[in-house]
């Protein structure tokens, strides 16, 4: 019976000392378009890729290492994918670094693709 008192006892300090701890981190959402012609994308191995670098100054050291980078493009039908993404046996992916992004699409067959369409890019930095 002590045994059962004890560890009533001991639970009952036990849960009376948790307490809640809410941390409020104040998140900041910027979302930036830009326009991207077809004629800015380049190709360096004859049609099997292509690149567009985009300069986001927006994207700092801090958006680099710490926060959260999100890219999205539509080619005009206002559907915006998320990146990465294969459709088609087309590989869409980006980099990034302090200053800006580049976005990559790849023939997977490697028979060789049309530059991309006009595009809109949608970059989303989260914190």
């Amino acid at each position: 019976m002590k045994k059962l008192i004890l560890l009533l006892a001991i639970v009952a300090v036990g849960f009376s000392s948790c307490q809640k701890e809410y941390i409020n981190n104040a998140s900041s959402t910027q979302t930036l378009l830009f326009d991207v012609p077809s004629s800015a994308w380049v190709t360096y191995d004859h049609g099997d890729s292509y690149s567009v670098s985009i300069n986001v100054p927006e994207l700092t050291n801090y958006y680099n290492a710490n926060g959260l980078v999100s890219v999205y493009i539509s080619f005009g039908n206002g559907v915006y994918e998320q990146l990465p993404e294969v459709y088609n046996d087309i590989s869409y992916s980006f980099t990034h670094g302090t200053g800006g992004i580049t976005i990559d699409v790849q023939d997977m067959a490697h028979l060789g693709i049309p530059p991309p369409t006009d595009a809109i890019v949608k970059v989303v930095l989260s914190n």
